[in-house]
């Protein structure tokens, strides 16, 4: 039988690649290094090493190298677990986010996103990497998943379809992210604060304001100058009342 390369070549690829090695990596709880690997080091501990570096002086001085010296290996030992980067900065980001809260059955829908959302804001400013390297859409791993299935599980009842639930998760994440980002505290590898980036936007609109109008005013009336904390409380407040007027169209009683 004549076997149509083109067909089998990207079912290949897809059996191997970097999916492939990313479920392989966060998902296969029995997965071995391989050629023998050093009493004492694992993906766990290679995982921790690499987080406290980047705590310390941001994502960019991860490195394979940087890891491995810290924990006292060559490099060629942390490859026997971890394929290279990519792998590592998966096994860092699910190390770090933690577990989901846990969410009270008898918390309405509405109460039980704002804890949601205000948790992984928290996980954020606590590692505030992980926010930037989190962003990207990849292979997520089991507590990643349980993330996303423990605010999926809060629209239960709401009367929301399931494209719906998808894209109000979709809106109420983008909302922490985008609050988050701002309150973040300034450091190696995060680019400025929120502080930082409203002296310097100031500086540069006295001298080429005119065409910025808009934000010359909102921004000479105090906009942008919020606590920590305060900018999160706002955009939650808009994501879920305009989830909530969708909630209620719902379920209201057919007339």
């Amino acid at each position: 039988m004549k076997v149509n390369k083109r067909t089998v070549e990207p079912a290949r690829a897809a059996s191997t690649g970097p999916q492939a090695r990313a479920v392989a990596a966060l998902w296969d709880e029995k997965r071995r290094a391989t050629r023998g690997p050093r009493p004492g080091l694992d993906v766990a501990a290679i995982a921790g090493a690499a987080i406290a570096i980047a705590d310390a002086e941001g994502i960019e001085a991860v490195s394979m190298q940087r890891v491995a010296a810290r924990l006292g290996y060559t490099t060629m030992a942390l490859y026997r677990h971890l394929p290279g980067k990519p792998e590592l900065l998966d096994q860092m980001i699910e190390a770090a986010v933690g577990e989901p809260p846990v969410i009270a059955a008898d918390l309405e829908w509405r109460a039980g996103l704002d804890a949601w959302a205000r948790a992984l804001s928290a996980a954020f400013h606590h590692h505030p990497w992980l926010l930037g390297a989190s962003m990207r859409l990849r292979i997520m791993g089991p507590r990643e998943l349980r993330w996303m299935d423990r605010a999926l599980a809060l629209f239960a009842g709401t009367g929301l379809s399931a494209a719906e639930t998808h894209q109000a998760f979709l809106a109420l994440l983008g909302q922490v992210h985008s609050a988050t980002r701002f309150s973040l505290p300034p450091g190696a590898g995060r680019g400025v604060s929120g502080e930082q980036w409203v002296t310097a936007t100031r500086s540069v609109l006295r001298e080429h304001g005119e065409g910025y109008p808009a934000l010359r005013a909102v921004m000479a009336a105090g906009a942008f100058q919020t606590t920590r904390g305060d900018g999160l409380t706002f955009a939650l407040r808009c994501v879920l009342d305009g989830i909530g007027v969708l909630v209620a169209q719902r379920t209201a009683p057919e007339r």
